[in-house]
């Protein structure tokens, strides 16, 4: 009855609008830290419907080999391999901004964007065309 209340009243419909600008704020803010943080070589892009972003790394770089060793100083991302069944998305990962903005979060993408420009040093870059 309290949920049929909080829908009929248009209360729901409140509570999405807000939710989704949270969300976009979210988005808004990761992108902002990546471009701060991340080499210029990469490719974001966001899945429709999904809180995430998925990144195109360059393509020497292992993003399964990436995630372990940031686990390590307990950051987690997810290896674009993760969501195939083929080793076609090696060099991808994916970030959820559905969190909100703190210094932790600011810090983990600093350091992920750190590794990765050193990844880069080590191998020929690419540039990612749109």
């Amino acid at each position: 009855m309290i949920i049929a209340d909080f829908i009929k009243n248009g209360r729901f419909d409140f509570h999405l609008r807000n939710y989704r600008n949270r969300i976009y704020e979210r988005y808004q803010n990761t992108l902002q830290l990546i471009g701060k943080y991340f080499p210029k070589n990469i490719r974001v892009t966001q899945p429709k419907g999904s809180t995430a972003l998925w990144i195109e790394l360059n393509s020497s770089i292992d993003a399964t080999k990436l995630s372990m060793s940031l686990l390590k100083k307990n950051i987690s991302l997810l290896p674009g391999n993760a969501f195939s069944t083929t080793n076609y998305f090696n060099n991808f990962i994916r970030i959820n901004f559905s969190s909100p903005y703190s210094k932790e979060l600011e810090y983990k993408l600093a350091y992920i964007g750190k590794i990765l420009k050193q990844l880069n040093q080590n191998f020929k870059i690419s540039t990612c065309k749109e």
